[in-house]
């Protein structure tokens, strides 16, 4: 059995109600995940077996070759009796969901975002509002699936008090991957600082190093200024949630770019009563699909007017992941 993630759902040997997690290593989909078994462990007694699917590189020349299941998968689906629930999410863990109901015969397939397969070939599909598909067996959700509330936010400050000496307000700066519109967030911290403050930035492996932005900023060296995450005081990918929890703890206002639909599915979560700013420079249609009600709402606002205090609706959006729950079990049980 694969080894044990720290903060996933609990796993044991497959017995009794099973469930398969093909889990592909991307952070995003992995969150998306756990948010999903945890909220099905709350409704019936699933016993969780994570499999880590092998690096891309090397799943590439596996499908290339038609090897879809290596010997651990195939001994774990040989070992398992009736029916077995497989969750995966992303085009790669798409094929092996498939691969693996096809060696089973009888297989209860969740699949979460766009498989790029027909949506007929699984029993549940879950997708974002924005893609702006609709069928029988699909279940539409608002940005992502995730677990976080703003109860967590008192144990989170717990566990990193002294943040809570930085001086205020505290800008939280959460990046992503589109290059343009982290440089906005660092040029807007910046100029916000002049009359005090300090910046605490999230980092992604999508992004690397954000040295060059703090520089441009001029803000290297600064004192104010903590970055965590992939190239930050926290080194590995498997820390990313606790840097992510740092700065949602301890920020008095957060900048964030449109570009990352999880992490702001997030954000607006646990702001607790905090304002969102919105870098939007380069958006594709469906991050505009998403980002637009929350812009005329007035949930979030465009980062190019940045000001304090904003004026915006400071209400928590929560997850539609217990929804969504719901409509797999439903589902599970009609089948």
């Amino acid at each position: 059995m694969n080894q044990k993630h720290r903060s996933g759902p609990s796993e044991q040997a497959i017995g009794g109600h099973r469930l398969l997690w093909l889990d592909d290593g991307r952070m995003g989909h992995q969150r998306q995940c756990w948010a999903l078994i945890r909220a099905l462990q709350q409704r019936a007694d699933f016993i969780v077996h994570r499999y880590r699917m092998p690096p891309h590189a090397q799943w590439r020349y596996q499908l290339g070759a038609g090897w879809l299941l290596d010997d651990e998968l195939r001994g774990l689906l040989g070992s398992a009796h009736g029916s077995v629930v497989v969750i995966s999410a992303g085009r790669r863990a798409a094929a092996v969901s498939l691969a693996c109901s096809r060696l089973l015969g009888s297989a209860f397939r969740v699949q979460l975002l766009d498989p790029r397969r027909r949506r007929q070939r699984f029993d549940v599909l879950v997708l974002p509002e924005h893609d702006g598909r609709v069928g029988d067996n699909i279940v539409s959700m608002r940005g992502s699936l995730h677990d976080l509330r703003p109860q967590q936010l008192p144990a989170w400050r717990r566990a990193s008090a002294d943040l809570g000496q930085l001086r205020g307000p505290r800008y939280g700066l959460l990046l992503a991957g589109e290059r343009e519109q982290n440089e906005s967030l660092f040029q807007t911290a910046a100029e916000a600082m002049v009359t005090g403050g300090s910046v605490l930035v999230s980092t992604s492996p999508r992004f690397g190093s954000c040295a060059g932005m703090i520089q441009r900023a001029g803000l290297s060296g600064h004192p104010d200024v903590r970055v965590f995450g992939h190239g930050g005081t926290v080194q590995t990918d498997a820390d990313r949630a606790s840097s992510l929890q740092l700065v949602l703890a301890w920020s008095d206002v957060f900048m964030v770019g449109a570009d990352s639909i999880n992490q702001l599915n997030e954000l607006l979560a646990v702001r607790d009563q905090r304002p969102i700013w919105v870098a939007d420079q380069k958006l594709g249609k469906r991050h505009q699909r998403f980002l637009q009600p929350l812009l005329e709402q007035r949930l979030v606002q465009p980062l190019a007017a940045f000001s304090l205090p904003p004026e915006q609706v400071l209400d928590s959006l929560p997850p539609d992941t217990d929804k969504v729950a719901a409509a797999v079990m439903q589902r599970l049980q009609m089948a």
